[in-house]
């Protein structure tokens, strides 16, 4: 099912890239399959992943002298209670934190800048990440957000369509029908 939307999308990948470089899309599509090759084709993804992922946060300290392999990562990401010291806290009021920082994803094997939501009632965040590193925090929530309006939309579109059919196959006015 992944593959096939991976298809459509590099179908119209010059539509796409032509209005915009980033692709909203659902947790569903939280899969390596799914982002890596719309990576390659030049489109950032933004999407919302498991409270339980893991990320890793990215070591910045004095590496060791010597032989071997220099510590790239520090640890995992424990979500309900992360290190407020690497992360730092973009967005407060009263009902949420917004803490976010470049970590590395496991899954993906890359580095993406990861927001972490707490809203005041719930102890687990929501998780938005980005496979551009460079974007703004609070732009990659916003235009996660988006996604919910472009579905209304859709939604709604398909209903104004399946009224024009009802129109269209009876001869009967809108107020007959909708009574």
């Amino acid at each position: 099912m992944v593959n096939h939307y991976v298809e459509v999308i590099e179908k119209h990948i010059n539509d796409i890239l032509s209005v915009t470089c980033y692709l909203a899309v659902d947790g569903y599509f939280m899969k390596k399959e799914f982002i890596t090759p719309l990576l390659e084709q030049g489109l950032h993804i933004i999407t919302k992943a498991r409270s339980d992922s893991n990320l890793m946060y990215v070591f910045k300290g004095a590496q060791k002298s010597g032989r071997g392999r220099k510590k790239l990562y520090d640890g995992k990401i424990d979500t309900t209670s992360i290190d407020k010291r690497r992360l730092a806290c973009r967005y407060s009021d009263e009902q949420m934190k917004v803490y976010a920082g470049v970590v590395y994803c496991k899954l993906l094997k890359q580095m993406v800048l990861a927001a972490f939501i707490y809203y005041c009632d719930n102890k687990k965040p929501e998780i938005i990440i980005s496979t551009d590193t460079t974007m703004d925090t609070m732009t990659m929530c916003k235009y996660y957000g988006l996604r919910f309006q472009v579905e209304f939309l859709i939604r709604d579109a398909n209903n104004i369509q399946v009224l024009k059919i009802v129109w269209q196959e009876t001869n009967k006015s809108f107020i007959h029908i909708l009574i």
